[in-house]
């Protein structure tokens, strides 16, 4: 599958956003993750780490919504179903919620 865009700068943006994750600067982290998903929308990699700084900065929604898209894509990625279950599961602690749903993806993700 061929891919039209220039990947040192989807790899740049990851980096970059990667190196803001690591120093707990999750919003700007998140700038530069979006960024690379944007290049490079198909980098299952870039979108996982995406919604990891997503959740980590609260943002269960968002961060759902581009895991169920990576699901959708491939569902049987073990991070990204496993990344989907700890999204649930936040959310559902912050919230009062269920939990039932996030136990089908952590199933999917061994």
């Amino acid at each position: 599958m061929s891919q039209n865009y220039d990947s040192d700068d989807a790899w740049t943006n990851y980096r970059i956003g990667q190196s803001y994750f690591n120093l707990n600067l999750i919003p700007k982290s998140i700038i530069y993750l979006q960024k690379a998903v944007d290049i490079a929308p198909l980098d299952i990699d870039f979108s996982n780490r995406l919604a990891s700084a997503l959740i980590k900065n609260s943002e269960f929604d968002k961060a759902q919504k581009v895991l169920e898209s990576n699901y959708q894509n491939n569902p049987k990625v073990a991070t990204t179903n496993n990344l989907l279950g700890f999204c649930i599961v936040s959310k559902a602690m912050k919230n009062n919620l269920s939990f039932e749903k996030a136990e089908q993806y952590f199933l999917e993700a061994i």
